[in-house]
């Protein structure tokens, strides 16, 4: 195998850690269920930046799967009960 190969598994498992990590100890929930709240714009603000680092994670993730040539990502998937992409 080589050192790229290496490499992208590696890099492939911290992004899946930290996936991993985000979803158990990190929850922001979605503020639509709020109302008369002055910081509701801050709260949507955040949940809007929380759901975009969420998919830059799972775009590198699918990357990293992509450039193995594998389906690592669906497969972590399958066992979570996620969607299949």
């Amino acid at each position: 195998m080589s050192y790229k190969t290496e490499a992208t598994k590696e890099r492939l498992a911290k992004l899946l850690e930290i996936q991993k990590q985000i979803e158990e100890n990190i929850f922001v929930p979605n503020p639509e269920g709020r109302s008369n709240d002055d910081d509701l714009p801050y709260y949507k603000d955040l949940y809007r930046q929380y759901q975009q680092f969420l998919d830059s994670l799972n775009l590198l993730i699918r990357f990293e799967s992509f450039r193995l040539g594998n389906n690592l990502y669906d497969d972590e998937n399958k066992k979570k009960g996620g969607p299949i992409t």
